[in-house]
């Protein structure tokens, strides 16, 4: 069982590896240069759509932003 959870384990690491060397990852760069605007601009309604919460109210506290969205 143990040889076999090694090879699992090799094999993680491999793909691992791989997808770093190709340049094949999830992953993307916000360029600064091209955003103007800060969250604070913008704003959201709520889940029955009836009132819009600008973001500004939330400047200065910790907020987690989770995108729900699916494609």
């Amino acid at each position: 069982m143990g040889n076999q959870k090694n090879i699992w384990i090799s094999a993680l690491v491999l793909v691992a590896f791989l997808q770093k060397v190709s340049g094949l990852s999830n992953t993307q760069v916000c360029n600064p240069g091209r955003v103007s605007d800060t969250i604070h601009n913008y704003g959201a309604k709520t889940i029955n759509g009836t009132q819009y919460i600008p973001f500004s109210h939330y400047a200065g506290k910790h907020v987690l932003i989770v995108n729900v969205a699916t494609y």
